[in-house]
């Protein structure tokens, strides 16, 4: 330490005393003893006296300055001075000359001086501290040199961020590292961490601070957040991160198994999705063209890619795509169309959700035939159940009037797109003359598309529930393919049935389900695949239906349903004739090992109708509204948006609905929505606005003088 002493009047020696604070040098480089002895032998020759700090008493130092600790533009700087003896009264002064960014300031006693700050220039600096005390100023030179530092923003003047792309899921027991990198901003680079890493990691500078790494084996599974702050001299970022450790990773797998039609000269957009492995992931065509005009997002890290652009030439193209996660590399085979511009029918072109990337009949990579219906006769030619028959039709119809199927309609071709539009007035209406058989069903296929009909069941109120009396369903547990995927049920009316109208069960992706009008059923859906074997149900958007006058199921959902969109839908007066008595019901067996669902309810109305009944049930989550042992949710009734992450249900997003005041469950799991892809998510409104936006257009582009009554009466009804 350097020590530098000044003989008072009062025989008293006064000495200063460098103290090391935050393991910084004093003095740089070991190098005080020698500064300290220039000093002492400029200023005073007799050096074993000690330092004199001012020559003549009350004179200004000009002996060589001292070097205290070097700092580093943009980085904090501290360092003490002391005096050997604490004199009453003594005070201290600095001059000018300080590094831009440091100030001084009293210690913690009047014998200390502080130091400290950020220094923001580098340079050598030069100043001179002094000491009044019983009359007598003692003074002396000191020098501290900023260096530029090894790390320092890239100075092109853009803004100073964060890159994280490179943190992602990590795996208990398995080596884990990732970089976070810096860029734009002025000056040196200073980082920092809060919050908390998993047990087993650590992070670090790099070694020319542009860049921190987190390394090291996780210990214990779970999801850990924190925050990576970044600061220079004028500027600072900060970004909250999360690291997922999970106990095993499976095999990157490419989940996408085709991709939807493009036309020529019109925009494109698609997504392909993998399951598995862990980010960052790698895309890449291997083999084939893509047509002239797309691409694919190569620069994508993530457990999907966008396949977007333009094309320029029709035709049919075959490619494969690549996706590599930790050294693994899988990919598939996909085929597109491009068919010439112009208009393309079948009328479902505004298809909005999970479901949008099927046209139906017009997704055929080669071509469909148009097929008219011109019988309503329940079987035979001219008829819809020929119709559905082969693959690649769009099926229009020259007839109206009502169809009594004896058997089931069941859809197992692909490519289909039944235009209920195209019908004269007053339309297409499956109707039921007996209780069981008769449904129209999509089975284990692909790219079906049902638009504008109406199914009638045969229950009435008051009947007995039987279960499976439906009318209409998606229903994957079918043949050929035993996962029914890229299905769309819209505007469509299905009334009266006791059970599937319409139900989604079994192995179901990429689904819409909207602007329907479901209304005077039992239990009109369920999706859900209960008892096990489970089945995942993903994918499904359900927007702008009206579920009115039904006993319950509005939807209930169970047995592990993935990516569930839940949004502005209208369901009313639950509890109709007196049977069932809940609007929504989200049910998880976990005690027997049935997996969990994971939905956003987001913006819903729910109106008790003029029964009023159960107003405490329009959402409920187990069995019974409340806590109970199928859901393990708090007591009381949590405020909606409230996050509860202890119930036993899986990742719900509740946010934005309109309930009974009396409603006890309508709480969150999770504190942000459930993830939907930009290009899924559908048209929102609020939920304050439905009755206005939705009940215009819902259900079957026909009504008959009892549905506009149902409509007139929710769109007068209370609040």
């Amino acid at each position: 330490m350097l020590k530098c002493r000044r003989v008072l009047s009062n025989g008293t020696r006064l000495a200063l005393t460098v103290l090391l604070l935050f393991g910084l040098s004093a003095c740089g480089g070991g190098s005080v003893s020698e500064t300290a002895a220039t000093a002492v032998s400029s200023s005073q020759p007799d050096a074993s006296s000690g330092t004199d700090l001012s020559g003549e008493s009350g004179g200004t130092a000009t002996t060589t300055p001292a070097s205290l600790a070097s700092g580093t533009a943009g980085r904090s700087y501290e360092v003490e001075l002391q005096a050997s003896t604490l004199v009453s009264g003594m005070s201290w002064s600095v001059s000018s000359g300080m590094p831009p960014g440091l100030t001084y300031a009293p210690g913690a006693t009047a014998d200390r001086l502080l130091i400290s700050g950020i220094p923001n220039q580098a340079g050598t600096y030069e100043f001179t501290v002094s000491i009044l005390a019983n009359g007598e100023i003692s003074s002396s030179r000191f020098r501290i040199v900023v260096d530029a530092g090894t790390g320092t923003g890239t100075g092109t003047g853009t803004a100073l961020s964060v890159d994280a792309s490179g943190v992602g899921q990590a795996t208990l027991g398995t080596a884990y590292s990732a970089n976070i990198t810096g860029s734009g901003g002025e000056g040196s680079y200073s980082w920092s961490l809060s919050g908390t890493l998993p047990a087993g990691l650590s992070w670090a500078e790099a070694a020319d601070n542009l860049s921190i790494d987190i390394t090291g084996t996780p210990t214990q599974a779970g999801q850990f957040q924190f925050a990576v702050n970044l600061q220079t001299a004028g500027d600072s970022v900060s970004e909250t991160l999360s690291i997922t450790v999970v106990e095993t990773i499976e095999p990157v797998a490419l989940t996408t198994s085709s991709v939807p039609a493009a036309t020529k000269d019109s925009a494109y957009s698609t997504t392909l999705q993998a399951s598995g492995g862990v980010a960052p992931f790698s895309w890449s065509i291997s083999s084939g063209t893509l047509p002239a005009g797309l691409s694919l997002d190569s620069s994508s890290t993530l457990a999907s890619v966008s396949l977007s652009g333009t094309p320029t030439e029709s035709g049919s193209y075959s490619f494969s795509v690549q996706v590599t996660s930790d050294g693994q590399s899988t990919s598939r085979d996909y085929q597109l169309t491009v068919a010439d511009g112009g208009t393309t029918g079948g009328g479902s072109s505004d298809i909005e959700g999970f479901g949008r990337n099927t046209l139906g009949a017009l997704s055929s990579p080669t071509g469909y035939e148009t097929y008219m219906v011109t019988s309503l006769a329940d079987s035979g030619p001219g008829t819809l159940r020929d119709a559905i028959s082969q693959e690649k039709r769009l099926i229009q119809f020259a007839v109206a009037g009502e169809i009594n199927p004896q058997t089931d309609i069941l859809i197992k071709k692909p490519y289909i797109t039944i235009d209920g539009a195209s019908a004269p007035a007053p339309g297409i209406t499956l109707k039921k003359t007996q209780r069981m058989g008769g449904a129209l069903i999509v089975g284990g296929t692909h790219d079906v598309v049902i638009q504008h009909i109406r199914v009638w069941g045969a229950y009435k109120a008051g009947d007995g529930t039987v279960n499976n009396a439906g009318t209409l369903g998606i229903d994957g547990d079918w043949d050929p393919d035993y996962v029914a995927r890229n299905i769309v049920l819209d505007h469509i009316t299905a009334r009266n049935a006791t059970d599937s109208g319409p139900d989604i069960w079994g192995e179901v992706q990429d689904v819409t389900v909207s602007w329907n009008l479901i209304f005077h059923n039992y239990h009109p859906t369920t999706i859900s695949h209960y008892p096990s074997p489970y089945q995942t149900r993903q994918r499904i958007s359900m927007h702008h239906n009206v579920y009115a006058e039904n006993g319950e199921r509005n939807p209930q959902i169970r047995g592990d349903v993935q990516e569930l969109d839940y949004v502005n839908n209208i369901v009313y007066g639950w509890g109709w004739a007196n049977v069932g008595c809940y609007g929504i019901r989200i049910k998880n067996d976990w005690a027997n090992g049935e997996p969990q669902s994971n939905l956003n309810i987001v913006n819903n109305h729910f109106l008790t109708g003029p029964a009023g009944r159960c107003d405490d049930s329009a959402l409920i989550y187990g069995w019974d509204p409340g806590p109970d042992q199928y859901d393990g949710g708090p007591s009381g009734t949590p405020e909606q948006g409230t996050v509860i992450d202890t119930s036993r249900m899986g990742s719900l997003w509740v946010n934005g609905n309109i309930l009974p005041s009396a409603n006890r469950d309508h709480y969150s799991t999770i504190a942000q929505p459930l993830f939907i892809p930009s290009e899924a998510q559908v048209t929102t409104w609020p939920a304050s606005e439905l009755r206005d936006r939705v009940l215009p257009g819902v259900g079957m582009k026909f009504r008959d003088a009892e549905e506009q009554a149902l409509l007139n009466d929710i769109k007068n009804s209370d609040p």
